[in-house]
C-alpha cells in the first residue's frame, strides 16, 4: 500500500534571524574571499593570509568562533579577524 501524506511545511514561529544574519555573513565572508583570491590568481592549493574587518561586535565575535572553518573554505591562513583597518 502507498502512504500519502501533506508535504511538511515550514514553521515560520521557530525561525532565528540571528542565525540567519551569521549564516549569511559567513557565505559572503567565503564567497568575497574566494573571489579576492580569483582575481589575484592565488593558486587553489596556496593558503593567503588575510585580514577581516568586522565593526559589529556580535558578528566578529561569532564568526572568530568559526575561524577555522572559514581558514577551511576560503583557504585563508592565518586569518585575522578585527574591529577595524
Amino acid at each position: 500500500a502507498l502512504i500519502v501524506a501533506p508535504y511538511p511545511l515550514a514553521d515560520d514561529t521557530v525561525a532565528d534571524p540571528e542565525a540567519v544574519r551569521l549564516a549569511e555573513s559567513l557565505i559572503e565572508v567565503v564567497r568575497a574571499a574566494r573571489n579576492a583570491r580569483s582575481e589575484r590568481r592565488i593558486a587553489p592549493a596556496q593558503f593567503a593570509e588575510s585580514f577581516l574587518a568586522v565593526p559589529d561586535a556580535t558578528l566578529r565575535a561569532a564568526l572568530e568562533e568559526r575561524e577555522e572553518l572559514i581558514e577551511a573554505l576560503a583557504r585563508l591562513r592565518p586569518l585575522h579577524i578585527v574591529d577595524s583597518m
